[in-house]
């Protein structure tokens, strides 16, 4: 059997679409195809023809299961990951409509990438649902899913109200769904390498309409992150939670990010986040970064003597992976340099650098670790104004004066 050929994609607006058809069991080979269709003309279709995404961590396994594809008689190698999740969420009797970045790019293609890469928002964005991939079941999944919905639906506030539950309420609710007050299934949950992604985060805070799941147990997004609101608000005194830092790390970002920030906030606050191309330390974070437009050769100049904090948008340069590591790193902190406000950022990201080994010909990772989280004088010096710097694990904000 002859392996799928991707071809090229007619223009900037196209996506490819992968069609899962149905099967009763699980078991069942997995048969699927690739279609290519306009982003926008999905929604203008007549036929309501829309598709979901698919939110997920890769992981490090070979490439080696093949998806076959029906209409070419041809294969494509998948992941175990992604073999999983797909068999999870294919329907019994009607075919389903994903967008998985494993398949329908080209991850061969950087050009592609790069291009593909700019609209990762409007993707998004526009899904019918967004399909947040876990992993597989454990025993407790289906208890601890039915335990935040049920601490939202006793104590999510109404409408001008602002009454957190107490520590206890929240145990008593726990020990109801479980028969013991051990935080353990939450911990589990919240340990979830979902949670550490930059990728992942930005998609599901872009979703207009998601869902985790964990084999066949799901919850809703707007079920799961209020309960981790109302949980957050007590974590200091939840006897497992407090001592976390995986925990409080995820319990902090779900937080800190419901409201908009800047790309130098977003850095911060997502310090301890991953990603598997080093590039995509930016990349990942451009969709949810507020007021940010891409740099192309057709851009107006910028002042570099305006106002440090004009309301403008400000700008970095497009995906481009076809760029090294540090050639991207450099092009970025150089424009950075010379547009409104970025002075800031110049320094804190070189000053972030500063905290990282070497990962390539010099080049230094934008990620410090637990250990390092200290203040830093030129931090200090830096990064006056009116945004605060990331949550430490404590919860706690830190001064940068």
């Amino acid at each position: 059997m002859k392996p799928y050929q991707y071809k090229a994609l007619p223009n900037s607006s196209s996506i490819r679409i992968l069609i899962v058809y149905p099967a009763d069991d699980t078991s069942s080979a997995l048969e699927c195809d690739i279609t290519t269709n306009d982003r926008l003309a999905i929604l203008r279709g007549p036929d309501n023809k829309t598709f979901d995404a698919v939110s997920y961590v890769w992981g490090n396994g070979a490439h080696d299961i093949p998806l076959y594809c029906k209409a070419e008689g041809t294969y494509l190698y998948v992941s175990a990951v992604v073999d999983e999740m797909l068999r999870s969420l294919r329907k019994g009797h009607k075919e389903r409509r994903l967008w998985v970045d494993a398949v329908c790019l080209n991850q061969k293609d950087n050009q592609e990438k790069s291009i593909q890469v700019q609209q990762m928002g409007q993707i998004y964005r526009m899904a019918d649902k967004v399909h947040i991939w876990l992993g597989p079941a454990e025993a407790t999944t289906r208890l601890t899913f039915a335990f935040l919905r049920t601490l939202v639906a006793k104590f999510e506030p109404l409408p001008g109200q602002a009454m957190d539950p107490t520590t206890e309420e929240i145990l008593q609710t726990f020990e109801e769904t479980f028969q013991h007050r051990n935080f353990q299934s939450v911990l589990g949950l919240l340990q979830k390498s979902w949670f550490t992604r930059r990728w992942t985060l930005q998609e599901g805070f872009l979703a207009r309409d998601a869902i985790l799941r964990c084999g066949d147990s799901k919850v809703s997004w707007h079920w799961f992150t209020e309960a981790l609101k109302l949980i957050h608000t007590r974590s200091h005194e939840l006897q497992g939670i407090q001592n976390d830092n995986s925990a409080l790390y995820a319990l902090n970002v779900l937080e800190i990010l419901r409201k908009p920030e800047d790309l130098l906030s977003l850095l911060w606050t997502l310090h301890m986040s991953q990603c598997s191309d080093h590039r995509d330390r930016i990349y990942s974070l451009l969709g949810l970064a507020q007021n940010m437009d891409p740099v192309g050769p057709d851009a107006p100049t910028v002042n570099s003597e305006s106002e440090p904090h004009s309301n403008s948008n400000q700008e970095l340069p497009i995906p481009d992976y076809a760029l090294s590591e540090m050639l991207y790193f450099a092009s970025s902190l150089a424009t950075a340099f010379l547009l409104v406000g970025y002075c800031k950022l110049f320094y804190t990201l070189m000053d972030l650098a500063a905290y990282q080994k070497p990962i390539q010909n010099g080049l230094r990772g934008f990620r410090i670790g637990q250990e390092q989280e200290t203040e830093n004088p030129i931090r200090r010096r830096l990064c006056q104004g009116s945004y605060h710097p990331f949550y430490y694990l404590t919860g706690d904000p830190v001064s940068p004066f």
